[in-house]
């Protein structure tokens, strides 16, 4: 019910699994939450908008990105 997970930043952490159990099926935390900004490219990319826009907008400071 609380699964320790893992996390590069701040170690061990306790976190709430679902409530529910299925047969056979194997639910919970995949790891740690991801960092504020990690995928913005990615999702901007996705979303159809070209490298030469996610730049302009990082340069803006538009969007931010995880360090």
């Amino acid at each position: 019910m609380f699964p320790t997970i893992h996390s590069p930043d701040i170690g061990p952490y306790r976190t709430v699994a679902a409530p529910m159990r299925f047969a056979d099926v194997q639910v919970g935390p995949k790891g740690p939450a991801p960092k504020l900004g990690q995928h913005t490219r990615e999702i901007l990319s996705e979303a159809g908008h070209g490298t030469e826009e996610i730049e302009a907008l990082v340069e803006q400071g538009a969007i931010g990105e995880s360090t």
